[in-house]
């Protein structure tokens, strides 16, 4: 076993040395190992073309070669594995309850703050909900194309209008969601034998909106990117005041009998 020692191109007046390794022996994994260029009959120096430099090429395989702990690294010198603490489980478990509190909430402030748009959303919504499904998707689609675009760019600037765009899109699709909110409320109310106030309505019209999306897989999967789309279309309708055509109503039948 040999180990061929290289020389820098810049190197003069030096020779290609192999330092003999016993064939016999085996190297341990973590074996110092040193190698130098070294010139014939000569200090531990080469000259350079642009000056006087020890050129030195060590290849160093240590008992700990990442710096890790000894319990943490395994026979290739990964990186250890990062692993799931209660503390984290117990961080993401905290932030889902906050999120399921507040979303009602925030429906619910967007209903008092706009209540002319999210009355329009609600009437598209109830009226024409396909619609609003397939105009949601464009602008979803158009939305999503330019942010993830945004995002890619190694730039602070960019990526922070992009940040912007998805904080709009979000905002956007939480106005249509407080219109969703407030149809599955009046609905409630309506085969409720007692009947809610509108408010009432429209809270439990958002807890089960949120307890629908908090369903596993079918609420992940179906149920909020369904609403969500649907709610970005909801809320183009209601910012472009196209409300839709008021329902036909029956006329009541002519009982009157001509008279002769």
């Amino acid at each position: 076993m040999g180990v061929l020692v290289a020389t820098s191109e810049l190197a003069k007046n030096t020779s290609l040395r192999i330092i003999n390794l016993s064939p016999t022996r085996k190297l341990p994994r973590n074996f110092f190992l040193s190698l130098s260029v070294i010139p014939d009959n000569k200090a531990l120096s080469t000259d350079y073309a642009a000056g006087n430099r020890r050129e030195r090429i060590e290849q160093i395989a240590s008992p700990n070669p990442c710096n890790l702990p000894p319990e943490s690294i395994d026979s290739d010198c990964h990186a250890p594995k990062a692993g799931i603490h209660m503390a984290d489980i117990s961080a993401i478990f905290g932030i889902l309850l906050s999120l399921g509190i507040v979303f009602p909430g925030m429906l619910t402030a967007w209903w008092l703050l706009f209540p002319a748009t999210v009355e329009r959303a609600r009437l598209r919504l109830d009226r024409t909900p396909w619609k609003c499904f397939f105009v949601g998707g464009v602008v979803t689609a158009m939305l999503a194309i330019p942010i993830t675009i945004l995002f890619v760019i190694p730039n602070g600037a960019v990526q922070f209008v992009g940040w912007a765009l998805l904080f709009i899109t979000l905002t956007i699709a939480s106005l249509g969601a407080a219109g969703l909110a407030a149809k599955m409320g009046d609905r409630l109310s309506r085969r409720s034998s007692d009947g809610f106030t509108p408010v009432g309505a429209l809270v439990r019209g958002a807890v089960a909106l949120e307890l629908a999306a908090a369903f596993p897989v079918i609420g992940w999967v179906i149920v909020i990117p369904l609403a969500t789309v649907t709610a970005v279309g909801a809320t183009a309708f209601a910012l472009l005041h196209w409300v839709p055509r008021p329902a036909p109503q029956s006329l009541p039948e002519n009982t009157s009998v001509s008279q002769a």
